[in-house]
């Protein structure tokens, strides 16, 4: 299931090389890390390749 949520996309999308072994898993944070370890590759891709909607993550003073 894609994740609504930017904080579960962001954590996905920093264990997607984890996985595929690009990077060390002592680089990931800890949320990170669980996910690395407890999704398939075809889950994480998943999750991460939701489009955003809605809101923009931060709105810049003008």
């Amino acid at each position: 299931m894609p994740a609504k949520a930017p904080a579960r996309r962001r954590t996905a999308g920093a264990a997607l090389p984890a996985g595929r072994g690009k990077t060390n898993m002592q680089d990931l944070m800890p949320p990170a890390k669980s996910t690395a370890r407890s999704m398939s590759a075809s889950k994480r891709v998943k999750t991460v390749s939701m489009p955003k909607r809605g809101k923009p993550e931060h709105q810049h003073d003008a």
